[in-house]
């Protein structure tokens, strides 16, 4: 996990016009994609906001819940 968030922080610090998407599919626990994501907390002071987790399952949800 911390390889991987100095890797997204490396990558923010670059200023590349880049994201990260994150499709959880299944029914694992995703608590530790959510702390990827960085909409709670910052991952480290000042590094971009470029990763985006969601859950498949609440895309699916969310489509089925949309009136015709």
């Amino acid at each position: 996990m911390e390889e991987t968030i100095n890797v997204i922080c490396e990558i923010s610090d670059q200023n590349l016009p880049i994201s990260i998407i994150i499709v959880g599919v299944g029914s694992s626990d995703f608590s530790s994609m959510c702390r990827l994501d960085a909409d709670e907390l910052e991952l480290k002071k000042g590094v971009r906001d470029i990763v985006q987790f969601v859950k498949f399952e609440d895309i699916v949800q969310d489509c089925n819940d949309e009136p015709d």
